[in-house]
């Protein structure tokens, strides 16, 4: 008996948890004409166009190390750099990540905007390990001093962020969000 009586609290409790109404009638069939759960609608706003790109085609090493020859990049770096590019884009130029990075070095257009004129522009495997190298520079001589510091999430993958500063960069991180959180 109690613990047919606790069930039932317990399913009382997530219904009025998810704002679901308690009604003894049963339910009907047909078109349902009031809302019982407070679950999100699909908007119909449209959203901005996605930049077009070329069909997705992984790059072969050799691709790769032809264009790595070309870039900015120093010879005695380019294995961790297919590294650190195979952990964030399995070497596919176009590819888009899940926080607005693109391209086989996955860079963030909102922040390094002024290295490029267009999005469209890092889905060029040149453009992207330009500006890669860009941020490799400005990295080196930032507050962590290592040029992989900006690639510091996909660490546990490519392992070229020493410990020590993947730690600090985190404390920092985490810093910053209290401070963030602080303001409001």
């Amino acid at each position: 008996m109690q613990k047919s009586m606790i069930g039932a609290l317990a399913l009382l409790g997530a219904m009025l948890l998810f704002g679901a109404e308690f009604q003894n009638k049963p339910k009907e069939k047909g078109p349902r004409t009031e809302k019982t759960a407070s679950l999100p609608e699909k908007t119909t706003e449209k959203q901005a166009p996605a930049p077009t790109k070329a069909p997705r085609k992984r790059l072969s090493e050799q691709e790769l190390d032809h264009l790595l020859a070309k870039s900015p990049w120093p010879r005695e770096l380019h294995s961790a750099v297919k590294r650190v590019a195979f952990c964030e884009s399995s070497w596919i130029s176009t590819a888009k990540g899940p926080t607005d990075d693109y391209g086989l070095m996955q860079v963030r257009f909102k922040n390094h905007a002024l290295k490029v004129s267009t999005l469209e522009q890092l889905y060029d495997p040149h453009v992207n390990l330009r500006v890669a190298y860009a941020l490799f520079s400005e990295a080196k001589r930032g507050k962590f001093k290592h040029g992989f510091a900006p690639w510091f999430m996909s660490n546990k993958c490519h392992g070229l962020v020493p410990p020590k500063v993947a730690a600090n960069i985190k404390k920092f991180r985490e810093q910053k969000a209290k401070h963030a959180m602080a303001r409001f």
